[in-house]
Parts: structure tokens; C-alpha cells; sequence
């Protein structure tokens, strides 16, 4: 808590101080100048050309990790402003140049692509496909793992009323809504609402706790898939690290979900995620072999550092865990369309396979 109260002090004087900003930021360009010297080979990012990621402050940056740097306000400027700023005309020179900051440990953008002409620097705004917002942290459960304050009234959240008309919609393909936990707070709703009655997609994870006709229906007018954290396979499990979380009422969401979709015709998958955490390690080959049940159409895997320090400790663990996960995929086989194995494989460090539909 203290140190969230220093790191706000230091926001505040900062936002004071424009003459400190200019210090920082001319240190900074300084140090950036090294990538110049030696220019990464894997250049392109389509992130600058494409996206932009607008966190709960109104903040602008090209993608959903808070890179390369702001490059405007939403609140402030105009979307058409911001898309051809000077920063942002700075960072894709500087991709162009192989000098971006970010991209050399970036695992998002593609390392290999098909640039048959240099792109300019200058870029309409209908080039404009993806949109990503990051409402907030407020959720109304608090997972052991996460470090947002998720229950503080007092969390500041993007106000979507105040911005919606500066987002033009003709040519975004989807639009992707983060928190904290969307269903959670109004303006994350009503955005879901808004650009899914414009044609757009709308991608978001939930923790599964809140559901309603209304939100039963947005999603599947609106979106693909309903993608839950559920993060383990029995009630105990869920409960203890979904804090605050009921694991029937998630299921049952999850059935609310389907039979709405199908009453509408729609398509919809159910991607069920799971976050490992020493808590629920032993239950990954059972989550594997039980989302079956619960609904999934897709299953994936993520984990907290704390459990990747555990398995470095443990070679005996990972090697048993490793055995068992293989095993169940290999009962799953061809069950699931989609199983995301990366981190998963990090992980074990194990080469887990499966056959999908």
C-alpha cells in the first residue's frame, strides 16, 4: 500500500514539473540511441500502423504493453491528432530503422512478415483495425495472484461517455475490452454495447461472476467467444484463488452463456483460461480433462512468476506435472478446437502436443 502511495506522489510531481518531464525524456532518448547503434534485423511492428491502446488515464499508447511510449491523450486530443502525432511518427521511423526500443523482447508482434513497401509514417486513420481499453482495475472479486486494488472505490476509470465520439468506428475490426473485471464497472458495458452495434467485435475475459440476460445477449450478438479465468477444476481450488468467486454461479454463467447463443443462431466458443499459481498446480492435467464438461470449446494456460521460481526449485515436480498434463492431453485428444500450449510448454519446459477438431 505504501508503496502504491509513493508511486501516486511521484505521478503527481511529475505532472507538476513539465521542465523534470523534458529531463527525463531527453535522458531517455539518449539511452534509446544505443539501438541505433546497433539496429535490431527484426524491424517491422505492426502495432504502430494498425492498433491503439488507451489505459484507464486516457493515455495513448500503439500497443496493449504500454509501448514504445505515450504518444498523446484521449481526453486531451483528438484520435486523427494522435494517430499522426510527432511521437508517433518518431516510434515507426525508429521501427522502420530497426531502433525501437521494445522490439527486440516483444513476443506479440510477428518476427517474420511480408513487407513488400516501406510503409510511410504518415498513416490514414482508416488504417485504424484495432482498438484496445483498459477500463480500469476495479473487479468485485480479488484473485490471489493479481496486484490490482480491485475493490478501492477510489481507482480512477476510463470515462467512456467522455470519449466515444472521438473513436471512429467505420473501419475497426474489433475492439478489445481489459480491467480489472469489465462487466464490472458501467462504462466498460456501455462500450461493449457501442461498437458492437457498429459492426465491431468485442473481445474481453472475464472472471465469470456477472451475468444477466442484457450481458448474455451482448455477448452473443457481439463477440466470438466468452473467455472465462476460471483457474482450476474443482470449487475449492476456484474459490480459494478467484476470492470472492462462487464456482456454480460461474458455471452456470458459462450455460447461461451457450443457450443464449444458440436461441440467437450465433457461433459462439467458450475459451476457458487458466492461470497456474502454486495453489493449483496439481490440478492442471484435471482442468485439461474436466473443461470439457464445463463448457470449453478452447482452453489455455498462463502462470505467475512465483510458480516458475517453484518448478526451477522442484525439477522432480516439473517432471511429474509434465507427465501427468501429457497424459490428459493425450485423452483430450481431438475433443477441444483450440488448445494454446506456449506458456504451458514454458513452463514444464515439456513439448506437450495435442490434436484439435
Amino acid at each position: 500500500m505504501e508503496v502504491k502511495r509513493l508511486q501516486s506522489k511521484l505521478v503527481y510531481i511529475l505532472k507538476k514539473n513539465k521542465l523534470l518531464i523534458g529531463c527525463i525524456r531527453y535522458i531517455r532518448d539518449l539511452w534509446r540511441l544505443r539501438y541505433y547503434l546497433k539496429p535490431d534485423t527484426i524491424r517491422y511492428c505492426h502495432h504502430l500502423w494498425e492498433e491503439i491502446f488507451i489505459n484507464h488515464l486516457g493515455d495513448v499508447y500503439a500497443c496493449c504493453h504500454y509501448m514504445p511510449e505515450i504518444v498523446g491523450n484521449i481526453y486531451r486530443d483528438s484520435l486523427e491528432e494522435i494517430w499522426n502525432s510527432k511521437r508517433m511518427k518518431i516510434s515507426r521511423k525508429r521501427c522502420l530503422k530497426g531502433a525501437l526500443h521494445c522490439r527486440r523482447g516483444c513476443y506479440i508482434a510477428p518476427r517474420h512478415y511480408d513487407l513488400s513497401q516501406t510503409p510511410t509514417l504518415e498513416v490514414p486513420l482508416d488504417r485504424l483495425r484495432k482498438v484496445w481499453f483498459l477500463f480500469g482495475e476495479r473487479c468485485n472479486i480479488s484473485c490471489i495472484m493479481c496486484p490490482q486494488r480491485g475493490q478501492d472505490k477510489s481507482i480512477p476509470v476510463l470515462e467512456f461517455e467522455k470519449i466515444k465520439d472521438k473513436i471512429p468506428t467505420a473501419n475497426i475490426a474489433s475492439v478489445v475490452i481489459q480491467g480489472g473485471e469489465p462487466l464490472f464497472m458501467p462504462g466498460a458495458i456501455e462500450a461493449f454495447r457501442f461498437f458492437g452495434e457498429r459492426g465491431c467485435e468485442v473481445i474481453f475475459i472475464t472472471n465469470g461472476t456477472i451475468m444477466n440476460e442484457h450481458i448474455a445477449q451482448m455477448i452473443a450478438m457481439y463477440s466470438k467467444w466468452y473467455n472465462v479465468s476460471l483457474n482450476a477444476a474443482t470449487k475449492e481450488t476456484h474459490e480459494k484463488i478467484n476470492r470472492g468467486s462462487c464456482f456454480e454461479k460461474v458455471l452456470a454463467n458459462i450455460a447461461m452463456v451457450k443457450r443464449t447463443a444458440k436461441t440467437f443462431g450465433k457461433d459462439l466458443k467458450i475459451f476457458l483460461h487458466m492461470t497456474i499459481v502454486p495453489e493449483n498446480i496439481h490440478e492442471i492435467a484435471l482442468f485439461a480433462r474436466e473443461a470439457k464438461e464445463f463448457g470449453a470449446d478452447m482452453i489455455e494456460f498462463g502462470y505467475d512468476a512465483s510458480v516458475m521460481k517453484l518448478m526451477k526449485k522442484n525439477p522432480s515436480l516439473r517432471a511429474r506435472l509434465a507427465k501427468e498434463v501429457s497424459d490428459a492431453l493425450k485423452d483430450m485428444d481431438g475433443q477441444y478446437e483450440r488448445v494454446n500450449l506456449i506458456e504451458l510448454r514454458l513452463l514444464l519446459n515439456y513439448n506437450l502436443t495435442v490434436r484439435c477438431k
